[in-house]
């Protein structure tokens, strides 16, 4: 057995924090063997984990002109992204007015 990956860390040492591995936290007892081989070369750094993407569409075609949110901006469900100016639409909405149900 390699003697560093079974050995603990010094406890002047920060230890650790646990690693995730499947459904297992694998930080104590006989994992702690796991724990130093599996994060062997890794970078412990702080961030963020990005959440789900959603791809968005408009409903009607015309030019973006104002956006709401930067890359990387928490959103709610329903909130204004993004304005789109469509001349063609507006033209339209200027002559028949809203849809009327028939």
């Amino acid at each position: 057995m390699i003697k560093g990956l079974a050995d603990p860390p010094p406890s002047s040492q920060t230890p650790l924090p646990p690693l995730i591995y499947g459904n297992d936290v694998l930080s104590k007892g006989n994992n702690i063997s796991w724990l130093h081989a599996l994060t062997a070369g890794l970078l412990a750094a702080s961030g963020r984990i990005e959440g789900d993407e959603v791809v968005i569409a408009p409903k009607v075609a015309g030019q973006v002109v104002v956006v709401n949110k930067d890359k990387g901006d928490p959103v709610q469900p329903g909130e204004l992204l993004a304005r789109i100016s469509s001349e063609q639409l507006q033209a339209q909405w200027d002559r028949t007015g809203p849809a009327r149900p028939q």
